[in-house]
């Protein structure tokens, strides 16, 4: 922080987007959850959880430094390539899935030299 106020910086942002949970709901979850759980005689470790993300990889920050004389900084238009992550493991976490990657193409340049998509890790 002394560093920015010495050269005189702040921070700005190019874009900003936020959205809320419903607080209630969350804080009651858990114990919904459990309930289903021991209703249904589920065991824990046949339930699993999946996760998927987007990796933006051209895209560019969303924000930057500038000196606090500027008023805003110029933005880009963000590059919107990207691939798709899933990750799958159950609740004890004894047992985790590879990843899987989504892509547009069925087989990317970067993995040209890979014989066995299976051993990427990539399907």
């Amino acid at each position: 922080m002394l560093f920015l106020k010495r050269k005189e910086l702040k921070h700005a942002k190019f874009i900003g987007e936020c959205a809320s949970a419903d607080d209630e709901a969350t804080r009651d979850y858990p114990e919904v959850l459990k309930g289903i759980i021991n209703e249904g005689g589920y065991s824990p470790h046949l339930i699993y959880n999946v996760d998927e993300t987007a990796l933006y990889y051209k895209a560019i920050p969303k924000g930057t430094y500038i000196s606090k004389h500027h008023e805003q900084a110029r933005g880009r238009k963000t590059g919107k390539s990207r691939i798709t992550v899933m990750f799958t493991v159950n609740i004890t976490g004894s047992h985790k899935q590879r990843p899987v990657v989504v892509h547009k193409a069925s087989r990317p340049r970067c993995n040209k030299k890979l014989r066995d998509m299976d051993d990427s890790g990539v399907y």
